[in-house]
This record gives structure tokens, sequence and C-alpha cells, in this order.
């Protein structure tokens, strides 16, 4: 998928379980996080920052967690072991924003 709504990219997940290894939600307008609740994260700063022409760029990783390392059974003050793809991929994102704003 290249454009639609957040609703739609979940559709997507839920019509295609296990299909997608990891995703990118690009935030252009607002986040809707809770329709019931009417909670939306804006994308962009607010009139205070806009001023000083202060650049946000909001996006979210997602990914399955079924390829995660299984930690059910260790200690519960064990950390949670760290996807390194997933870190490759967002280094990788922030990089590029960064090159490409300065």
């Amino acid at each position: 998928m290249t454009v639609g709504s957040v609703d739609d990219f979940v559709n997507y997940l839920n019509m295609n379980p296990n299909t997608t290894a990891y995703s990118v939600v690009w935030c252009t307008d607002q986040w809707d996080v809770s329709k019931e609740y009417n909670i939306s994260l804006p994308c962009k700063f607010g009139e205070e920052f806009t001023k000083k022409e202060e650049d946000l760029i909001f996006y979210s990783l997602w990914y399955n967690q079924s390829m995660q390392e299984p930690f059910l059974f260790k200690p519960t003050n064990a950390p949670v072991p760290k996807n390194k793809e997933l870190i490759i991929l967002q280094e990788t994102i922030d990089n590029a924003i960064l090159e490409h704003l300065h």
C-alpha cells in the first residue's frame, strides 16, 4: 500500500495475517488514535513552533511480533530482545530524513 488512511492499513493487516514483516506508516495530517474517545495526534507543530520553521516528520514502524525471539518464559526482569532489522530500518529512515532536511 502506498496511499490510504491508517484504517485502510489496519484493515489490510487484519485481512492478510502474517504476510507483512515490516511497515512504515507516515503521518501527513493527523493520526486518529481512538475514534471512540475522539483522540488524535497532530502530525505538525502548533503555531508556537510554526514561527520558528521547525520540521516535524511523524512516522510509525510496525512489525510482525511473531518474528521476534520468544521471551515468554524468560525472567520478568530480563529485557525484551531487540529486533536488529527493525533498528536498522529506523536508523536508515532517520538518517534519510536528516539528510533531506539539512
